[in-house]
């Protein structure tokens, strides 16, 4: 960056970039995620799903573990959604442990799959702390712009679906 830019074109273009990135898991923070939900739902006749994600009884990391093993823990979730998500779709750090997938041109049954292909693959992740070893699991819940007019609605309805599914005992996949 120094050798291409000024140092003063340099920091502008530093504070740009951690303006729209979650600096713990290096995926987009809230902001950013809903300007891209934006962008999304300002596109002619836009399709596209939103999957919000909780990591269940992450708070029992953080106490159990410490919250250094509750970044890792993080970082490596953030990491498996990538893995998992195809090219065209966005992740984002949307609260403390809870996640959200922007998938464009997605129905809410395809939405369904990607979040199934997820769920499954962070059940799959092991940590060990100390030698003790732990497994996590997460909750998801999808809406689509086939069930509602409004970006904000979308996320509620999302929102709705991920409480469901939290009352229905977790580790699960739920369409709004």
């Amino acid at each position: 960056c120094a050798i291409l830019l000024s140092p003063r074109s340099c920091l502008e273009a530093t504070i740009a970039t951690l303006s729209r990135i979650d600096p713990l898991t290096n995926v987009m923070n809230r902001r950013s995620i809903a300007n891209q939900l934006e962008q999304l739902h300002q596109q002619r006749k836009a399709l596209y799903s939103v999957v919000l994600l909780d990591l269940d009884h992450f708070k029992n990391i953080n106490d159990q573990f410490g919250h250094s093993m509750g970044d890792q823990v993080l970082v490596n979730v953030a990491k498996c959604l990538a893995n998992n998500l195809r090219d065209r779709d966005m992740i984002g750090r949307f609260g403390g442990e809870e996640f959200i997938l922007l998938l464009p041109n997605t129905t809410t049954e395809q939405a369904q799959h990607v979040a199934e292909r997820c769920r499954i693959a962070l059940t799959e992740l092991n940590f060990v702390y100390e030698q003790q070893p732990f497994s996590i699991s997460a909750s998801f819940g999808i809406s689509s712009s086939q069930n509602a007019s409004e970006p904000q609605q979308i996320i509620r309805q999302a929102d709705q679906a991920l409480y469901a599914v939290k009352t229905a005992g977790r580790n699960q996949v739920q369409i709004y």
